[in-house]
């Protein structure tokens, strides 16, 4: 009977802390505690920001990131995966890039948008053989700006 009262009590947990995170908003607590927190510098002694963490382990795992479009104000769409000509075992394959914060990305029907660091993320779905991925980058000025590339998918048996 004691497992069945902890259980209900377990189950209800979520929506506690729903209610908790709820109030907070509402009553626009100031976290300011979390400013405390120290954040990791770079080589020359500046603090560097989630986006910028991110791109370091991006690049030391996949290497340098290749800038494929340019917008005319200068600002690149980057992407660090797939590589050139990629060969997936997968029927998918993930898209990593980065491009100006809030730039909607759409990658054939996926469509994502670059978080506020700049990076963004997306799962494209693959048909047997070779796919050609379009992707078109929209700012928030309205430039667009296109690339395409190639992935190979070959279905392991």
């Amino acid at each position: 009977m004691t497992t069945v009262r902890h259980i209900r009590s377990i189950r209800f947990l979520p929506a506690f802390f729903l209610g908790l995170l709820s109030a907070a908003c509402v009553c626009n607590f100031n976290f300011t505690f979390l400013d405390s927190i120290p954040k990791p510098k770079n080589d020359a002694g500046d603090s560097i920001d989630a986006g910028d963490r991110t791109r370091a382990v991006l690049e030391d795992r996949m290497g340098e990131p290749r800038a494929v479009a340019v917008f005319p104000s200068g600002a690149e769409v980057s992407l660090f995966a797939p590589q050139d000509d990629a060969a997936v075992t997968e029927a998918w394959v993930d898209v990593i890039g980065s491009a100006p914060a809030e730039t909607v990305i759409s990658l054939n029907d996926e469509i994502t948008v670059a978080g506020a660091d700049g990076m963004f993320y997306a799962r494209v779905p693959l048909e047997e053989g070779l796919n050609e991925i379009q992707c078109v980058a929209s700012d928030l000025e309205g430039n667009e700006v296109a690339f395409a590339f190639v992935v190979m998918y070959e279905h392991e048996e």
